[in-house]
């Protein structure tokens, strides 16, 4: 059986690499075979251009390397042409359009009618023989799964018994996290879509071919893998349409909750590994940081960002425990892969841990190292540290990470290398401490009481106690994986966006819940508060438990646990209803801000404002939405069927506004705002329209007569009852 299942694997490795080549085949980056087409039925286009059809779809995928031959002159292809350079320069260049015809000229530019042309171009792969071979590596996995079901099922066995034998914990873990869902269902799953997440969806999730996301990176908003899990989502519940998800947030809003829920549990039991109270006390301080919250809906990479940092934390701290255990080696590579191609930036955090092993090793070594020993038992002895191992599994996972970006590999470089807002900047300036700011001062968003305690707690702790091995261990990766990339991008010059660093908030959270255990064993531990514990246990037992010196440490964790629960959710509660209720900003460029971004505000619930404004606008004329405005609001006029354009967006607005015509112009109210009143034409052509649920939004009718008149517009040929 033992036997069967070894060669099982291999058999699958193999099918698994193979639909992973066809698959890169496809994506026109996996080329071997070549075939030639002649060009027949030539027609002439404009200028030095002509045309021919080639038959084949297959030839419109990607950049493949494709070669013209004329009179067998081989002309490469230059994806810097365009139809125009070629209608206009001529000399030998094609492109190829969308519908799989060349366009083309002459070398000479002269008449191609007397020459023969003909194009090399890779074998791709059929569609169906490709989707054969997925199915096929797909139910060899499964078999493979099944030959180890018995593994699991011990393996589920013995969770029950745990939780069996936990389940007070698991109860006290659940209530700690209940304020947060109660907020987070009450306030953010039916949130509306804002911008970054109406471009995500509509250009990367709603593909026919699922695996589409993994095939371009165009833009930062490409969070691949979010991307892949919602286009595999939307087709198995069978949700087809962008506009099905405007209507209904909640329907794409549970994938990323879903994450955050488990970024909540790892985040508890890597602190739990520590001990029981620390891993209650991270539950505590996680759900009530108002920046997880903020950002735990999104749809956008952040919540996957989250998860694979907490589940990065929970491999560290228990393979620190037990470092024979290899198979979280493979889980720490397959993590720190997946992080990375999540959103690239998180490399940084992977690298800063890789750093921080490497000088833990060090640290280690330090008396073997500067001992007189020869070179070659120095060097054993780093190579046999258990840490060693976890260093070079996560120099793995980068190695994956270019096997799973290897698809767009170029696009991602044109992306963050080219010159552009992306790409890294000359000079390290201030902007990366300012990131560095807005993280701690975001982290403590509202509960300033709790960053003096674990200060000043912990220069005592530092200056008084010795700390235990693993704890020492785990706050020096945590600050490590905090401190460096800071580091790292003021070396490389690179200054991201704030939001780039929101993975280390499950990592402040479990360095937080240790360091506050910390401080109060120790403050529990005081003469005179262990002397009130313990009489407070024997009042409330009516017993005399005296000479048991862990009963009063038991009772204040409680007392603690219990008066921390709801000082810090009393401060979360307060602050994100202020939050909640309150207008967005007139700086919409708050979305970088971590503890307030704009778009958490209710006033901003486009739905209500659109179905009023929808039952007012039965003529369906044109709406014009004024800047400042969310981003690609319009997308969402499309699901109501109304018709939007943005004054800052293209001229449409700027024809419909000049030529008289009716319109409705909508206006965000922004907190801030000195001046709420229309000027230029707006002033001279608007008036202001009551509508209910409007929020934020104000709603005025434009070169429209009084309500109850009846008008015509000659433009739009229709009659307006208003």
């Amino acid at each position: 059986m033992n036997k069967f299942q070894n060669w099982m694997k291999w058999i699958c490795i193999v099918f698994v690499v193979f639909s992973y080549l066809v698959f890169l085949n496809r994506a026109g980056k996996f080329n071997i075979l070549y075939q030639e087409k002649e060009l027949d039925s030539i027609r002439h286009d404009q200028d030095y251009a002509y045309l021919a059809d080639t038959d084949d779809s297959n030839i419109t995928i990607g950049k493949l390397p494709i070669s013209l031959f004329e009179n067998d002159v081989e002309i490469r292809r230059d994806f810097s042409d365009t139809t125009q350079t070629v209608r206009e320069k001529g000399s030998g260049s094609f492109v190829i359009w969308d519908n799989g015809i060349i366009c083309f000229s002459s070398t000479d530019n002269s008449n191609p009618f007397t020459k023969k042309y003909r194009i090399e171009y890779p074998v791709i792969i059929g569609n169906r023989t490709a989707r054969y071979l997925y199915a096929f590596s797909f139910i060899l996995i499964w078999i493979h799964l099944l030959l180890h079901l018995q593994i699991f099922i011990k393996s589920v066995r013995r969770l029950a018994i745990r939780i069996q034998i936990e389940r007070k914990i698991l109860i006290i873990g659940f209530a700690t996290i209940l304020p947060f869902l109660i907020f987070l269902f009450r306030f953010s799953i039916h949130q509306s879509l804002w911008a970054d997440e109406i471009f995500t969806l509509l250009n990367y999730c709603f593909d026919k071919n699922p695996v589409f996301p993994a095939t371009i990176y165009n833009f930062p908003n490409n969070h691949i893998l979010l991307n892949l899990i919602l286009s595999v989502y939307f087709k198995l519940a069978q949700i087809s349409s962008f506009c099905q998800v405007a209507l209904s947030p909640w329907i794409v809003r549970i994938i990323p909750i879903i994450f955050s829920f488990l970024s909540i549990l790892f985040t508890m039991l890597a602190a739990g590994k520590i001990n029981t109270f620390s891993g209650i006390l991270a539950g505590v301080i996680l759900t009530t940081t108002v920046p997880f919250y903020s950002w735990t809906t999104q749809v956008r990479g952040y919540s996957l960002s989250f998860l694979f940092m907490s589940i990065l934390i929970y491999i560290l701290v228990s393979y620190q425990r037990k470092p024979d255990y290899h198979w979280r080696l493979s889980a720490a590579a397959l993590t720190a892969a997946l992080m990375i191609y999540t959103i690239p930036f998180n490399g940084f955090f992977v690298g800063a841990l890789m750093i921080a092993t490497i000088l833990r090793v060090f640290w280690d070594c330090r008396k073997i190292i500067q001992s007189n020993l020869q070179l070659k038992i120095k060097l054993g002895t780093i190579i046999r540290h258990p840490l060693i191992n976890l260093f070079f599994a996560l120099m793995f996972g980068i190695f994956l990470v270019f096997v799973f970006y290897f698809p767009v590999y170029d696009q991602l470089l044109d992306t963050y290398l080219s010159d552009g807002n992306y790409s890294p900047q000359t000079g390290f300036n201030l902007t990366v401490l300012r990131s560095f700011t807005e993280l701690f001062s975001s982290y403590f968003y509202g509960r300033f009481f709790l960053f003096i305690f674990l200060l000043f707690g912990s220069v005592l702790l530092f200056l008084h106690k010795k700390f235990d091995k693993i704890i020492y261990a785990s706050l020096f990766f945590s600050f490590s994986i905090i401190g460096i990339p800071f580091v790292l991008c003021g070396i490389l010059k690179y200054t991201p966006f704030n939001r780039n660093f929101l993975p280390l908030i499950p990592v402040l959270a479990f360095a937080n819940a240790i360091l506050f255990s910390e401080i109060s064993q120790n403050i529990l531990k005081t003469k005179w508060i262990s002397l009130w514990l313990r009489q407070l246990e024997n009042k409330t037992t009516n017993s005399n438990n005296e000479f048991n010196s862990t009963i009063p440490i038991r009772t204040g964790k409680i007392i603690i646990g219990v008066l921390l629960l709801i000082v810090l959710n009393l401060s979360f509660g307060t602050n994100i209803v202020r939050i909640h209720t309150a207008l967005p900003n007139k700086d919409l460029a708050r979305i970088n801000s971590l503890s307030e971004p704009y778009f958490l505000s209710t006033e901003l619930d486009s739905d209500s404002f659109l179905r009023s404004l929808n039952s007012l606008n039965q003529q369906n004329i044109p709406i014009i939405i004024q800047w400042p405005a969310d981003f690609y609001f319009y997308h969402l006029c499309d699901c109501y069927e109304m018709q939007c354009f943005c004054d800052f967006l293209g001229s449409d607005a700027q024809q419909i506004i000049s030529s008289g015509s009716p319109y409705f112009l909508i206006r965000t109210v922004l907190d801030g705002e000195q001046d709420d009143s229309l000027s230029g034409k707006y002033a001279e052509q608007c008036k202001m329209v009551q509508t209910p649920g409007s929020g934020a939004y104000e709603l005025y009718r434009c070169n429209l007569p009084s309500e109850g008149t009846t008008i015509s517009d000659s433009k739009y040929e229709k009659v307006y009852l208003l």
